[in-house]
């Protein structure tokens, strides 16, 4: 009964968050001609690529997963969902339309479950954007970052700028995804937040959860540290989740240098935290939280990856992506797992950044 109610009040949300942002009216915009130029070589091959180059409308309800009119938290959350386009076919382009279907209703359910970490202390943001279909090979997916990089310069920057001019209401933030999404949002870091500076001093943290921070991307972006404990702000945190068995494989997701915080000591050394200390794992399907979680957490510092040994890779894990995430992948798991602990932490820093703007 307490989940069918979960999900009917989702769904409402979900309803009532398409009708709050309006149209004043519909200008198209005609892309520039040359927009190839600017094109790194491992994207120029992906088809439909030439959608990019028509901004999406951000004024329209239709455009946003979430967009609510009423903002009775003092701090926002705009989030980037994950991979969720998903080709029925291989006559299907590698790049969606906005108003994919499958995109859609995946992303629908997805903002829906994992935004419910930051649904207590934030008011939630998430736009539709346009996306990047998987599977890819791996020597495609080791130029993933760089894929993310140049399709965050399209829907996701344009999404932003709407936002802050007309949603945000100078309100602080705090930036969040996951997988695709967390790629999107580490691309804005770098980018965006570089060129629009003065909104960092704004902004409480960025999760982007799911995706590779490395410690090069660091040294490159040296205005956005990376968190070094549970109560850092204007900081990154960030993890990959994974078993033992996964250590020796390719996954898309993890690359050379990673570093990775853990969930549930909230420090970046490789001391082991037992389930025992984890305050709740959320089963998304059902609505359930398990207390204490299922899952312990223990940082592999030379992948730089979470790895987690007491849950079962063949249940919870990724089996029909082993090629793209390995055997023992918990990407799917990357905010369930830790959900309390999360929900937590979201709050502690949010409770720090406000106590440091009095």
């Amino acid at each position: 009964m307490k989940t069918q109610k979960l999900l009917w009040m989702l769904a409402a949300m979900a309803g009532f968050a398409l009708t709050a942002c309006t149209s004043n009216d519909d200008n198209p915009v005609t892309p520039d001609e040359d927009w190839r130029k600017e094109v790194p070589e491992v994207v120029k091959n992906l088809s439909g690529l030439e959608k990019l180059q028509t901004p999406v409308d951000y004024r329209l309800a239709s455009n946003w997963v979430l967009c609510p009119t009423t903002t009775d938290r003092a701090v926002d959350v705009i989030y980037f969902y994950p991979t969720s386009y998903m080709k029925q076919s291989e006559s299907e382009p590698d790049v969606c339309d906005i108003d994919n279907a499958v995109m859609h209703q995946r992303a629908t359910q997805n903002v829906q479950q994992y935004t419910q970490v930051f649904q207590e202390s934030c008011n939630v943001f998430a736009p539709f954007y346009r996306q990047i279909a998987l599977p890819m090979d791996e020597s495609v997916g080791r130029q993933y970052q760089t894929i993310a990089d140049y399709v965050a310069t399209k829907d996701p920057t344009t999404a932003l700028d709407y936002y802050f001019e007309h949603l945000n209401q100078g309100r602080p933030f705090i930036l969040a995804g996951h997988s695709q999404g967390a790629a999107t949002a580490v691309a804005l870091l770098a980018n965006y937040f570089k060129t629009h500076a003065e909104l960092l001093s704004r902004m409480v943290a960025a999760y982007p959860i799911g995706i590779s921070v490395t410690r090069d991307w660091l040294a490159a972006n040296t205005h956005v540290p990376f968190a070094t404990g549970a109560t850092d702000t204007g900081c990154i945190v960030s993890w990959n989740t994974e078993g033992p068995g996964n250590r020796d494989h390719y996954n898309l997701v993890v690359s050379p240098g990673a570093v990775s915080i853990n969930p549930l000591s909230w420090q970046l050394d490789d001391t082991y935290v037992p389930n025992s200390q984890n305050p709740g794992s959320i089963n998304f399907a059902t609505g359930e939280v398990s207390i204490p979680g299922v899952a312990d957490a223990q940082i592999d510092l030379e992948r730089g990856v979470v790895v987690v040994t007491t849950a079962d890779p063949v249940t919870q894990g990724m089996p029909v992506y082993h090629d793209q995430f390995g055997p023992e992948s918990f990407h799917n798991q990357d905010y369930a797992f830790f959900y309390n602990s999360i929900r937590k932490n979201v709050a502690d820093r949010i409770c720090t950044f406000s106590a440091k703007e009095k």
